[in-house]
Order: C-alpha cells, then structure tokens, then sequence
C-alpha cells in the first residue's frame, strides 16, 4: 500500500511538475573565429527596445542607427579573445563589448554588462 501511495504521488508530481521542467537551453556564446565571419562587412539588425541596425565594414568602421529613435553612431569594431563584438565610439549608445550568442531563438547579442538575450533578426 506503501510503495502504492509514493508511486501515485511521483507520478502525480510529475505530471503537474512537467511544463516547468521544459525550458528552453540556455544561450551559448559563439567563438571569436564564428563571430568574424558572420559580422565581417555585413549589416546586423539587433531587437533591443530601439532595434540597433549596425553595419560592420571589413575595414573595421562601424555605423550604428537605432531604427524607433534616429540615433546614429560611428566608431571602429572588432572581435575580442572572448568572441565579443568590440565597438569603439564617443557615443556611449554604441561604446563597449557585447557577447554574440546562440540560443533556441537563433543569434543574440547581451548588454555591455552582459545581460539579456537580444534576437539578431537579420544578418545581410
């Protein structure tokens, strides 16, 4: 009767339990080498609050335009040890590094401070 009564109630909690045990993986960063190739004289549209439209020239320049609010940014980029994407500019909108990721949702980007999971929806 026992062991009748802990196995209804195991199924019982798996059962309820189960939805909150299926999450999505957690976004993994993306290597330095993978990062410039896939930023490398290509434009990148990034889903922050202001979605970020950044255009990555081979040369190292980088243009920056948050498509809602009409800021514009320019200054030089580059890939970190670490894989980060690197940009250098007097305009703090644009200035430091952000973590390339992959997740369940496709590619991402953090903050400077390397929070959040921000969608790169579009890589041309």
């Amino acid at each position: 009767m026992l062991a009748h009564t802990l196995f209804s109630s195991a199924a019982l909690a798996a059962i309820v339990l189960a939805p909150f045990g299926a999450r999505a993986a957690d976004p993994v960063p993306v290597g330095k080498a993978e990062v410039q190739q896939l930023v490398s004289g290509k434009v990148l549209t990034v889903q922050y609050v202001d979605p970020l439209r950044l255009t990555l020239a081979q040369d190292g320049k980088v243009d920056a335009y948050g498509t809602v609010s009409g800021i514009r940014a320019i200054g030089t980029w580059s890939v970190d040890d670490q894989g980060r994407l690197c940009a250098k500019s007097p305009n703090a909108v644009l200035d430091g590094c952000r973590g390339v990721l992959r997740g369940d949702r496709g590619l991402g980007m953090t903050k400077v401070d390397g929070t959040g999971f921000f969608l790169i929806s579009e890589i041309k």
